[in-house]
């Protein structure tokens, strides 16, 4: 089992709900599997790294963190907030059979079941997906993770049927 389970790439941050996360709160971070369209997933409890670009699409920020919303909520108040437009997450909660993500237990589940080299393909992988380095031949090297698409405010408004019409 590699460390990225799924990872999103380039999503803009005007496209995210804001919200209170929690019981009763509107907080989304909403993404869709590349391939798969009825895979529709909520990230904003997921835990991992992140990048944020500025408006021309130039890293400005590289992190970490336990909840990955929360610290890009915190990003959009501190010294960054008006240094960043897009956001590359990825992510270490796999995503179950149900469409949630399985927060419960991961971490250590994590901590015993990956071995050095899985690490440094993972790492390398990140690091290859955020600098597209132009000289490097391969893409990279992931085991098992999974591409997601953003959904945004307005994609949920417009496209969520049209798109369901299109798989059947």
């Amino acid at each position: 089992m590699g460390i990225v389970q799924n990872f999103g790439l380039m999503w803009d941050r005007d496209e995210v709900v804001w919200g209170r996360r929690g019981p009763g709160g509107n907080a989304r971070l909403d993404g869709v599997m590349v391939g798969n369209k009825k895979r529709q997933v909520s990230f904003v409890d997921q835990m991992g790294i992140y990048v944020l670009y500025d408006r021309f699409e130039q890293p400005v920020q590289v992190g970490q963190a336990k909840v990955i919303f929360t610290r890009l909520r915190q990003h959009r108040r501190d010294h960054l907030r008006n240094r960043w437009k897009y956001f590359t997450w990825f992510g270490f909660y796999k995503v179950s059979v149900g469409n949630q993500l399985q927060v419960k237990d991961q971490a250590e589940e994590l901590r015993r079941l990956t071995k050095l080299g899985e690490a440094l393909n993972e790492i390398e992988a990140v690091l290859i997906q955020v600098m597209e380095p132009r000289l490097n031949r391969r893409g990279p090297n992931w085991i098992d993770a999974e591409e997601y698409i953003q959904i945004g405010q307005s994609t949920r408004a417009e496209g969520a049927d049209e798109e369901d019409s299109e798989d059947e």
